[in-house]
């Protein structure tokens, strides 16, 4: 169903009104098939998440921020 619904290149809304599945019916399926692949990598024991941004101030005022964003994808 999850192969189905990514292959055909709709919407998961549209895909599941189409194909009479609820979208939770979708996402729970999607969650349990995630789960189970993650537990058939070979000696990964556990999902580390590492960050994907950081922050950092370049300038302070009383009245504004100003902000660095470096997304590390």
């Amino acid at each position: 169903m999850i192969s189905r619904c990514r292959n055909s290149g709709m919407l998961i809304r549209k895909w599941c009104a189409e194909n009479g599945v609820r979208p939770s019916q979708y996402y729970y399926w999607q969650r349990i098939v995630c789960n189970e692949s993650l537990t058939l990598i070979p000696g990964e024991s556990q999902v580390v998440q590492s960050p994907f941004a950081v922050v950092k101030v370049l300038e302070t005022s009383n009245i504004y921020r100003i902000l660095e964003l470096s997304l590390l994808i």
